[in-house]
């Protein structure tokens, strides 16, 4: 997708500045860390917790009170509970995802654009 294509899709016009702030994160951290390296921590026993909070999530989506706590607790739990690294990967990308949604939204609220 090329950047003029992304730049048309709604709801996307803060992403590149949320982004920038995630990167000038990352640097505070690997400034103050250093570059990690550590295990996931990845555990299939998360796969019921899991289960149960996809459950909820879609419950709460079908009725309209899902709330971005519900949405992120999901991914995470997700990632945590996949035990293979590429698809682990996958769920941490969708979970970043949520969250630069999540921070997108709040700053929408801010600027009066939608209603808190």
């Amino acid at each position: 997708m090329t950047d003029n294509e992304k730049a048309t899709i709604p709801g996307t016009d803060r992403t590149e500045g949320v982004l920038d702030e995630v990167a000038d994160e990352r640097t505070r951290q690997v400034t103050k860390w250093g570059v990690q390296t550590r295990p996931t921590g990845a555990n299939a026993a998360f796969s019921r917790a899991r289960d149960l909070a996809q459950k909820r999530t879609d419950a709460r989506m079908k009725d309209g009170t899902a709330t971005w706590h519900d949405i992120l607790f999901e991914e995470f739990l997700e990632a945590v509970a996949e035990e293979d690294a590429a698809k682990m990967r996958v769920e941490l990308i969708q979970l970043a995802a949520v969250a630069v949604s999540a921070v997108e939204d709040i700053d929408r609220k801010a600027a009066g654009e939608v209603a808190p």
